[in-house]
């Protein structure tokens, strides 16, 4: 790539990797670094000058912008591939843990929930919104820093392979896998296709990592080949951590899990597997 600054403004190429990312201008925040990504309509790099407007410190793009004092741009080919290897570069650098949340359905409350007991006690980030495609997971790795303890993608699929491009980028050591159902069925064709691609993720996963599942038949039978340790999760007694005595009333689920009693303010019995997932 070709990096842009303006006449005599301090040249830090540090500045490149600070700052939360943003792909639509409307979204930039002071301080963020601008992803002009090219789309079926737009191409985004037609507006860096409404993100640097908008605060923007730097924006990576396919063309030429003008680049106001005190604040950078890099030019490359490929804005896409450019965030992969940005992704993949913060990826190689991260010493942190990894988790990878997918499934048909809960994966966003799922993902929700882990962030939320482990930032408690740890510090970590997580995908924001449901950024778990190929543009949403390397945007949501862009927020990995040294001093994480943690970081916690989502990763979503409408075709086979999907989870596995994605496993392979972020390259997690805890897989968790919510529930196999019929979401998106005419991208896969079957409920057994969805199962496959949902163990795409239990593939990377190192021996020394570990997988937490929720109790389904398709995902029993596809975590047959999972190298880690696989820990279960529901309300039978084949499940590791089973939940007895689950109450749903006035905006609290609450449960029990051998002597520890558990309480968590969501509506719903539906929420229980996303709780004992976290």
């Amino acid at each position: 790539g070709v990096l842009f600054w303006p006449e005599g403004a301090a040249r830090d190429p540090g500045a490149i990797a600070r700052g939360p990312a943003a792909i639509a201008s409307r979204e930039v925040a002071p301080g963020s670094v601008f992803w002009g990504l090219k789309g079926p309509r737009h191409d985004g790099s037609d507006f860096a000058d409404d993100a640097f407007a908008r605060g923007a410190a730097g924006a990576v793009v396919s063309k030429p912008v003008d680049v106001p004092a005190d604040r950078w741009a890099l030019m490359v080919d490929a804005t896409q591939e450019a965030l992969r290897q940005w992704a993949t570069w913060k990826r190689r650098h991260f010493t942190g843990t990894v988790i990878a949340v997918t499934g048909s359905v809960g994966k966003t409350t799922t993902r929700q929930m882990i962030h939320t007991v482990l930032k408690s006690r740890l510090r970590g980030t997580a995908s924001p919104r449901n950024y778990n495609n190929h543009v949403g997971v390397p945007l949501s790795m862009t927020q990995l820093e040294p001093d994480h303890d943690y970081a916690v993608l989502e990763l979503g699929a409408s075709r086979r392979g999907e989870i596995a491009a994605l496993a392979e980028l972020s390259a997690p050591k805890v897989g968790v896998i919510t529930h196999v159902g019929d979401a998106h069925l005419g991208g896969f064709g079957s409920r057994h296709a969805i199962a496959e691609t949902k163990a795409e993720l239990l593939a990377v996963l190192p021996p020394d990592g570990h997988a937490v599942l929720g109790d389904d038949p398709w995902l029993r039978r596809m975590a047959r080949g999972c190298q880690a340790p696989i820990t279960w999760v529901g309300h039978t007694d084949q499940c590791d951590m089973a939940a007895t005595d689950v109450q749903s009333a006035s905006g609290m689920l609450s449960f029990r899990v051998h002597d520890c009693g558990f309480s968590v303010p969501v509506w719903g019995r539906h929420h229980l597997t996303s709780a004992l997932l976290a």
